[in-house]
């Protein structure tokens, strides 16, 4: 479907159009992502941001198996899939698992998707974090049907000491992989976002912060 790779590159295709689908249709993603802005992605965001249960929040396959505890499709993975599609188109390389990091803006979705992410812990900061359960797909390291929880290496990353002063990294173990129960203070990898920053800094109380954001994504 798409054009072969090659040392000398092969474009990336978003929402392709033709007959073989050959080229990115720029007036079709951009028709996408107006629409999407103002509709699906915000409605998504605002879900998402109001559910304070880890399971539901965290995947979209919880309601599914769970529809009593997770009513809503408002999970952070339902809101990446919607990323995914609207700015690949269903033909793009956003859309297909095996080469979507090809795409530039496949970074930029991971980064808006952590943003979220960082923005639900400020706003929930009691609530659980990757509760534990059984992988669902499996990885090279993680048999599907295994046990996983906050403490399972997250592989292939590793975990290092850093050179900075009081740096991010600092007790942690060189050559150990980095886990989500390490994870969970997202600064602690020395970065942040300009916007929670301040959202964390104006707000009285986690409720204040929610409110704040959520007026933003009325």
């Amino acid at each position: 479907m798409f054009p072969r790779f090659s040392r000398a590159g092969t474009p990336t295709l978003r929402w392709p159009a033709g007959p073989a689908f050959a080229s990115s249709n720029v007036r079709a993603l951009n028709a996408s992502v107006l629409r999407n802005s103002a509709g699906r992605w915000r409605e998504s965001v605002r879900a998402v941001l109001t559910q304070s249960d880890w399971r539901c929040f965290s995947n979209h396959e919880a309601p599914l198996r769970d529809p009593q505890r997770c009513p809503a499709l408002a999970s952070l993975e339902f809101l990446h899939d919607l990323l995914h599609q609207g700015l690949g188109g269903p033909r793009g390389h956003l859309a297909h698992t095996g080469i979507s990091a090809f795409d530039p803006l496949f970074l930029l979705i991971h980064s808006s998707i952590d943003r979220v992410l960082a923005l639900w812990q400020l706003a929930h900061p009691g609530a659980a974090w990757a509760e534990a359960g059984a992988a669902a797909m499996g990885t090279r390291a993680v048999p599907k049907g295994s046990l996983v929880d906050a403490h399972t290496p997250l592989v292939p990353f590793y975990a290092h000491n850093s050179s900075h002063p009081g740096g991010p990294e600092a007790g942690w173990s060189t050559g150990a992989f980095l886990t989500s129960a390490m994870l969970r203070n997202w600064r602690r990898l020395g970065y942040s976002y300009l916007d929670v920053d301040a959202w964390d800094a104006a707000a009285s109380s986690p409720a204040d912060l929610l409110a704040r954001v959520l007026a933003v994504y009325r």
